[in-house]
């Protein structure tokens, strides 16, 4: 089943001659008979292939593989990986790659199930509780939320490993400890985004009374200068290669061409199409909804009509069957709504396909694309802050800088040299 995924003889190899290397055909095989397509069945394999590397590197033996190698590999190695073995896919994918094969494991070659334990740590529900904190209170979104928590975990379990956790001997010298250690081996922007969900976790135990402020002052400061950067963008022509690479003939090419057009035209994020219901469309008003995402609040925006009509021609000649209310589904067996990460694969796929030529195949890239085009036919910033649902328009200026012919009427001329 191998060679029908993966034609070069080089990466076989590899795969074949890792730590899980008997168990890699097999899971390829069961995933075969799941109904997977071959490309799902690929990047799951390169995830497990990963996993396997991992386990070389670290001496893992097969007597070794159980619920907490696997923890180990996706809570404290994906964060910073920096293996040398192509990897390719995100950690999100990855995870459920290890999943399928923790759950061949199990039922093929004696794999333990995971351990209950008894109770939980005090530590353990004040995670639980953070988390909560974060969704009810701050209102992140789901994915923010379980980074945050993932951060906090990893924190306690570098302070306190298996031993009782008492918050109440932390010291200034573990958080600063903790995020030098990340920040050594992760990139800037990972390490800043490390550092404020550590800070947020510690200013929330000082809430609770666990602890007080020198902890969350103690956090390192990454450097960061706002407004720094200039957004990513992909050109016009960029964009139609990126359009002209999905086949509608078929029922998927109209799924995926009908999501890129989400992106494309209304700037949306890819948690925002993956939580698209049939509800949120209003055919007659022609308009969309959008209370996913990272909106607090309901959002309606203008359908427009490409965009509709490509919706529509999913509708009715592409979407699987199925009481499922969401309107991009998986075409497997069981036609799950799409999640997150499928979305920024349809978009990496089509890059690669249509040969776009953009260093940026992010969905991100997409939204920043259209408030460009946006900024360039006109549009204030306030308009554009609406339109991608920025809760503060400092968010949006960052979009001035890409105007190059009003940034050119108002710059300076430089001075003549004098003699």
């Amino acid at each position: 089943m191998l060679q029908r995924v993966f034609r070069s003889s080089r990466v076989l190899e590899r795969l074949r001659s890792g730590a899980l290397g008997p168990m890699i055909e097999a899971l390829a095989a069961r995933l075969h008979e799941r109904s997977r397509s071959p490309q799902v069945i690929r990047k799951y394999i390169r995830g497990v292939g990963h996993f396997s590397h991992w386990l070389g590197a670290e001496g893992v033996g097969p007597r070794s593989w159980d619920e907490d190698t696997v923890r180990l590999f996706t809570e404290e190695h994906l964060p910073r990986c920096r293996c040398a073995v192509p990897v390719g896919e995100p950690s999100s994918l990855t995870r459920t790659a290890v999943g399928h094969l923790l759950e061949l494991l199990r039922e093929r070659y004696g794999v333990p199930p995971p351990r209950r334990p008894s109770a939980k740590e005090p530590s353990d529900e004040r995670v639980a509780s953070f988390r909560a904190h974060l969704r009810d209170v701050c209102g992140m979104a789901s994915t923010t939320c379980d980074d945050y928590c993932r951060v906090a975990r990893s924190f306690l379990q570098a302070k306190y490993g298996e031993e009782p956790r008492d918050l109440a001997l932390l010291a200034p010298s573990d958080v600063v400890g903790f995020v030098s250690d990340y920040a050594a081996r992760v990139s800037s922007g990972t390490a800043r985004q490390v550092a404020t969900a550590l800070r947020a976790f510690l200013r929330w135990l000082q809430l609770r009374g666990v602890c007080d402020a020198r902890l969350a002052a103690a956090v390192p400061g990454i450097p960061y200068w706002k407004l720094a950067s200039i957004p990513k963008l992909l050109t016009d022509d960029q964009v139609r290669l990126l359009l002209a690479a999905f086949d509608r003939s078929t029922d998927v090419g109209r799924r995926d061409y009908a999501i890129a057009l989400c992106l494309v035209r209304l700037g949306m994020r890819s948690c925002e199409v993956a939580l698209l219901r049939l509800d949120d469309i209003d055919w007659r008003a022609g308009t969309v909804r959008m209370d996913g995402g990272k909106r607090r609040r309901s959002h309606v925006l203008p359908l427009p009509s490409d965009l509709a009509r490509a919706v529509v021609a999913y509708l009715k000649r592409g979407r699987p069957r199925s009481c499922e209310r969401g309107v991009f589904l998986r075409h497997t067996l069981l036609h799950r709504p799409m999640r997150s990460a499928d979305i920024q694969t349809v978009v990496r796929q089509a890059h690669e396909r249509g040969r776009v030529g953009s260093p940026w195949k992010g969905t991100h890239a997409l939204r920043h694309t259209v408030a460009s085009r946006l900024l360039r036919g006109g549009a204030t910033l306030k308009q554009i802050a609406d339109i991608l649902g920025h809760r503060s328009i400092d968010t949006t200026a960052i979009y001035a800088k890409v105007d190059l012919e009003r940034l050119a009427g108002v710059a300076l001329p430089w001075p003549a040299a004098r003699p």
